[in-house]
């Protein structure tokens, strides 16, 4: 009985497979660990360990440089500016994707998403392009245009509100995405709650005009029936 549990054990065993996946996605988790690992242990170790001993010497003089504060100042500017704005455009369009009929149908779902598709860096240089003073491709048309005419009007993507247009179209997907999530996850049940309370409201309303219609009616009945009670009254009493 052994010796036919070894020979019906023996064909399964000659029959496993190398695993290939398994190998080949050990390789590419082992070299995604290393490209990562490796750049940030240099820099770490070119930091902290400038001329192979600890030194800190460069966060003094990053923390003491005169640009930091401003720096700093600006960018939470920029940021928060950005962020209202972007949150702003980005629910008016999850609402209208998602609880309206104004959708756009394939085109409203892609547009707030296409900042996601584009580089970081290639939209910034893109935009340098574009609306540079004097040089951008926009500002090009514009002085071909409406500057043959009279009107001197030019785009300045390196200003102020084109600082913050750029950050703005960077975060309007991401903010998309949770509230456009947010906005077709909502509590139907509450809504159809909601509904059905306005209705046993309304049909309570109707009940109560109807109470009230009818002690109007049985008191005017009484007062209408007033002057015969009074004679048969005055008329039991001469009796």
């Amino acid at each position: 009985m052994a010796d036919m549990t070894l020979q019906a054990a023996a064909p399964t065993i000659g029959k496993r497979k190398f695993p290939v996946f398994g190998a080949l996605t050990a390789i590419i988790v082992i070299g995604v660990v290393a490209l990562i690992v490796y750049p940030t242990s240099l820099m770490l170790v070119r930091v902290f360990f400038p001329k192979g001993s600890f030194d800190l010497s460069a966060f003094a003089e990053v923390l003491s440089a005169p640009w930091l504060g401003p720096t700093l100042l600006n960018t939470v500017a920029v940021v928060l500016a950005a962020g209202f704005c972007a949150i702003l455009t980005a629910s008016i369009f999850a609402w209208l994707n998602e609880r309206t009929d104004a959708r756009l149908g394939l085109l409203g779902d892609i547009l707030p998403i296409i900042p996601l598709l584009v580089p970081a860096v290639a939209m910034a240089i893109g935009w340098i392009f574009l609306a540079t003073p004097g040089a951008g491709f926009i500002n090009g048309a514009l002085a071909a245009t409406l500057g043959r005419v009279g009107i001197p009007l030019q785009v300045n993507i390196t200003s102020w509100p084109g600082l913050i247009f750029i950050y703005t179209i960077y975060f309007v997907p991401y903010v998309y995405i949770m509230v456009a999530a947010a906005f077709r996850n909502v509590d139907h049940f509450g809504a159809q709650f909601v509904g059905k309370l306005v209705q046993l409201l309304a049909r309570q309303g109707v009940e109560l005009a109807r109470i009230r219609n009818g002690v109007e009616q049985r008191r005017l009945r009484l007062f209408g029936q007033m002057p015969v009670l009074c004679r048969k009254l005055a008329i039991t009493i001469t009796h």
